[in-house]
């Protein structure tokens, strides 16, 4: 799970208990939210540690990133295909200026398929009264990511706003 500078890890302990008390392995990463070159040092040294640990299972992996989590986790998985985990959750997620690129031309005939940029299935999860990020947006993300390669599912929590209370805590259980 993916927090950012400011955050905490008493802040997302509870989430993070959640997913521990259904027998996942989890851990947490408080990173610098504006530094994208810090952030990709962090999470490629976090992912090189798991990589050696005997519990880690690389074939059933998640990152789990909300908000400017969601965001850093996406832009690291586009820039680093290989190191894509099995499910990539966007939690509240704005859009980035990377999908820019990723959308097709809105004229444009089928083509071959896509490079995959993106190895993960992708759950987007957002509330539709979510003041930050427009729901709306959601389905431009599904489509961009779809582009990349990604295979996408998406979930609009009805009458949820940003952060996601008071169900947050069923929200994570959920994922």
């Amino acid at each position: 799970m993916l927090f950012r500078s400011g955050g905490n890890l008493l802040g997302s302990g509870n989430e993070l208990r959640q997913m521990a008390e259904l027998g996942l392995a989890v851990v947490g990463l408080e990173y610098h939210q504006t530094n994208d070159t810090a952030f990709t040092a962090q999470f490629s040294a976090l992912l090189q540690h798991l990589r050696r640990q005997e519990w880690a299972d690389p074939y059933a992996t998640a990152w789990v990133g909300y908000s400017p989590g969601a965001e850093m986790a996406t832009r690291f998985a586009l820039n680093h295909p290989a190191q894509s985990p099995k499910l990539l959750v966007r939690l509240a997620g704005g859009w980035l200026p990377e999908f820019d690129r990723l959308e097709p031309p809105a004229a444009a005939a089928p083509a071959t398929p896509p490079d995959r940029l993106i190895r993960s299935h992708v759950l987007l999860v957002h509330g539709e009264r979510d003041e930050l990020f427009p729901a709306s947006d959601v389905s431009r993300i599904a489509g961009a990511l779809r582009s990349a390669g990604a295979t996408v599912e998406v979930r609009v929590l009805p009458g949820q706003p940003h952060r996601l209370e008071p169900h947050r805590g069923l929200v994570f259980r959920l994922i």
